[in-house]
């Protein structure tokens, strides 16, 4: 049995596995690196996030066969309403119950800024199709 045009679903590899991997990095970094302070931490994780949030879009639209504009804004909407609703999620179920306000805000804006960076990115143009998958002799060398 073979499997019909499987190139057209790669953007979902496209959509998390980049992200994955920045996730994965950054735990494995942070446990391996003793003494590192409060502000490095934050600053860690807020650059983790955005990088989060423009991989998951940029790389899904880079893989894309085609009409790569609409798969970056599939993949900003997936982002929306995955990190979106994870959030809702865990603050109907009391996770912060006890938690300050302070790493509660702190939250708030990692996932806003994860949001905001995958918006962002699907906005943007993009790189120009750079397949050269052209057939045929070149012309004007």
């Amino acid at each position: 049995m073979k499997i019909q045009d499987t190139s057209q679903w790669r953007w979902l590899l496209g959509y998390s596995v980049p992200g994955f991997l920045v996730r994965i990095s950054w735990v494995a970094g942070s446990s391996w690196m003793p003494g590192m302070d409060f502000l490095m931490m934050r600053w860690a994780e807020f650059v983790q996030v955005v990088l989060d949030g423009f991989c998951s879009v940029f790389f899904a639209g880079y893989v894309a066969p085609r009409r790569a504009r609409a798969v970056r804004l599939v993949a900003a909407t997936m982002t929306f309403v995955i990190a979106g609703g994870n959030f809702i999620y865990v603050l109907l179920n009391d996770y912060y119950q006890g938690a300050t306000t302070l790493a509660t805000s702190w939250d708030i804006v990692l996932v806003v800024t994860h949001i905001l960076a995958a918006i962002a990115t699907a906005l943007t143009r993009g790189l120009p199709n750079r397949h050269h998958w052209t057939v045929g002799p070149k012309v004007g060398l």
